[in-house]
């Protein structure tokens, strides 16, 4: 009898150590800052900013204006270390009637990416927002993608009526913004 009980208590302390074992404790910590989470940048009037407000006042039915911006992967010397998506948003209350469009102007092209007009979905705070496709900046090189925002104040409504000049009093806000993440594949 004291037998089995010496090999019941050996076996018990052979398998508490073999499952004490298998359970261990690992604990690993990594220490560092990140000053911001957006990585691609608007470069507009050679300011470095992830949004900007475009003036629209003064603005008259049949009339456009344009503005130019770049998203950039660098600043002076310094380079993103990798890959960035991101993607571009127009936002806007559309209180004046007015199309916007968003167009690619690399390599001297003016490509039409987005039409931003009262055709869009409002949000719940009733603003439009007119979002772009994915565009990728590569970590190997400086790379700066070039863009121009057009607003063109509509001269008629859907009717084809022309829109009143008090309309040209309306101040209405115009937003871009750049959403940035790195690639991961």
């Amino acid at each position: 009898m004291k037998k089995k009980i010496l090999i019941i208590l050996l076996l018990t302390n052979l398998l508490l150590l073999g499952v004490g074992g298998t359970y261990a404790a690992y604990r690993d910590e990594a220490v560092g800052t990140i000053n911001e989470f957006n990585f691609a940048k608007i470069i507009f009037n050679n300011e470095e900013t992830s949004s900007i407000s475009l003036p629209n006042n003064g603005l008259k039915p049949g009339e456009k204006i344009s503005y130019n911006f770049k998203v950039s992967n660098n600043k002076d010397s310094q380079r993103s270390d990798v890959n960035i998506d991101y993607k571009i948003t127009i936002q806007t209350y559309h209180l004046i009637p007015t199309t916007i469009k968003l167009y690619d102007t690399n390599d001297g092209n003016r490509e039409l990416l987005l039409t931003c007009n009262e055709s869009a979905q409002r949000d719940e705070e009733y603003k439009i927002n007119c979002v772009s496709d994915d565009y990728t900046l590569y970590y190997s090189s400086n790379d700066e993608d070039n863009y121009e925002v057009e607003v063109i104040f509509d001269s008629t409504d859907a009717e084809g009526n022309p829109w009143p000049q008090d309309y040209s009093e309306l101040l209405d806000f115009i937003d871009i913004k750049i959403d940035s993440w790195q690639k991961t594949n």
